[in-house]
């Protein structure tokens, strides 16, 4: 686990209490050409009521300052919510939430932008509906085929991802370059989608194939995506874990 420098052990506590499943912030990528970096954790405990937690607060500050590039002078960091607004609305509900960001907010220093990434449920009905157009047996026309298959949603989910990926490239190549911390309820899902996603287009060593182990290793099973539950290779009947946000 890598925190910035400044950070003290009570600060780190404070923000793994306040973080869902104590996902808290960890550095998972650092861009050497533009001093850069990719954080990522799971949703805060922001609750109905609002909560807030100092240590969790004063972390998401010291990941801005942590920026090498001179031109992000204010130390801003984009908070880089995967989820639609409305799931993330509804988790408060449940105790989870998202950040309050921008000047006189809880995260002054953070501005926060959704993704509109559909959860792993979506994802198995849009992939069912993809199987199922693959595996008929009548021969279609081309445009036949197409029509049919943007009727599964499979291109425009994708779309959200690749999306969502180019978003956290643009705040890390472009000015003001800034740092971005990915997240989304949990954190093993769509955060490792994204995270992943942004490395391989960034860093050419993870397009090797020593380099893409690597990089399934690191954010996929270290940072604790289900592979077991969502392969189904536990249990045949927990279907509701099943998903095939890796594929």
């Amino acid at each position: 686990m890598l925190m910035p420098a400044a950070a003290e052990d009570a600060t780190i506590i404070d923000s793994a209490k306040f973080r869902s499943s104590s996902r808290l912030p960890n550095l998972t990528y650092f861009d050497k050409t533009t001093g850069t970096s990719i954080w990522r954790c799971s949703q805060p405990g922001v609750g109905v009521l609002g909560t807030r937690s100092q240590g969790d607060e004063r972390l998401l500050m010291l990941i801005g300052q942590c920026n090498g590039n001179p031109k992000n002078v204010h130390s801003t960091t984009l908070i880089h919510d995967s989820r639609p607004f409305m799931n993330a609305m509804s988790n408060r509900a449940r105790g989870g939430g998202y950040e309050d960001c921008g000047a006189g907010a809880k995260y002054p220093n953070c501005k926060i932008k959704f993704a509109d990434i559909d959860n792993i449920h979506e994802v198995t009905k849009v992939y069912n509906k993809l199987i199922t157009l693959g595996f008929q047996e009548k021969a279609k026309d081309a445009q036949t085929w197409m029509k049919e298959l943007d009727k599964t949603d499979y291109r425009w989910m994708l779309q959200m991802v690749l999306i969502g990926t180019n978003d956290v490239i643009d705040a890390m190549t472009k000015e003001p370059y800034e740092n971005v911390i990915v997240h989304c309820s949990d954190g093993w899902d769509r955060t490792s989608q994204i995270c992943s996603l942004v490395q391989l287009m960034l860093d050419p060593y993870f397009r090797t194939i020593e380099g893409f182990k690597v990089l399934i290793e690191k954010d996929w099973l270290s940072f604790g995506h289900m592979f077991g539950r969502r392969c189904g290779h536990f249990s045949a009947t927990d279907t509701g874990n099943r998903s095939q946000v890796f594929i």
